[in-house]
């Protein structure tokens, strides 16, 4: 669930149809705080949804603040740890914090020559992480990986990355990931039929219905009902195979 998307009442609609659905199958739910700027005008409706909804958060050091109000990090990652059970928030150059049932795993930031845009840092740290949760990787190998992925995408300008993932998690990290490099397709294609969601039509049973995680059983827009979870079913399978990691 992306905080941008939360703005419009069909969206806030979507939101919670969405984490029920993907509930009901058995799945997680993750939810990034995007700006703080949505953190302020949404506060009290995103901790509803993190303490009830939500799986997996992610934000950033600013976000995190603004949501609990306080200008004390411990403080407001010892906050979110008790509303959610996976947290996951970025520093910047002090890395990110991993916070989970009780425990607080450091991840140093990914080592950099210089910072040229910060422009997908976020996303490519939660796509990277993902990657890994995905594929049930321990968590600080998760988050490793998505401080890779931001790292890289920082040193140059445009939110997609310039140079193989796959390589430097072969590099850095010694593991074999062959399709490392796809993970950007995963934010997009996650974000575009979340968006998709959120402007389908209202007035059918199935209209406001966002995708969270995989599995979730069938998504509309204008009316024509698209079966994601059925590989075999025209465009079907295509968020199973997003959510899931088999792109190739």
């Amino acid at each position: 669930l992306e905080g941008y998307l939360y703005d419009r009442p069909m969206a806030k609609a979507a939101y919670l149809s969405a984490a029920d659905m993907a509930h009901a199958a058995n799945r997680r739910v993750a939810l990034t705080l995007s700006d703080a700027f949505c953190v302020d005008r949404h506060r009290d409706d995103f901790l509803a949804i993190i303490a009830d909804r939500t799986d997996l958060l992610f934000a950033n050091e600013v976000e995190i603040l603004s949501l609990y109000q306080t200008t004390s990090f411990e403080e407001a990652a010892k906050a979110a740890a008790q509303a959610c059970k996976l947290v996951a928030i970025t520093r910047s150059e002090k890395g990110s914090v991993i916070l989970s049932g009780g425990e607080v795993i450091d991840i140093p930031a990914a080592p950099i020559s210089k910072v040229v845009d910060t422009t997908g840092a976020g996303d490519q740290y939660a796509a990277g992480f993902l990657f890994g949760l995905a594929r049930n990787m321990p968590l600080p190998v998760c988050g490793q990986l998505g401080a890779l992925a931001a790292a890289e995408v920082i040193g140059h300008y445009g939110p997609r990355p310039e140079t193989s993932l796959a390589a430097l998690a072969q590099t850095h990290l010694g593991l074999n990931l062959a399709n490392f490099m796809r993970i950007f397709h995963f934010i997009t294609l996650a974000l575009f039929l979340i968006e998709q969601a959120c402007t389908a039509r209202a007035d059918t049973p199935q209209g406001v219905h966002a995708l969270a995680m995989q599995g979730t059983p069938r998504y509309a827009a204008d009316a024509k009902h698209v079966d994601y979870a059925n590989p075999n079913a025209p465009q079907g399978g295509t968020l199973r195979q997003a959510m899931v990691g088999t792109f190739d």
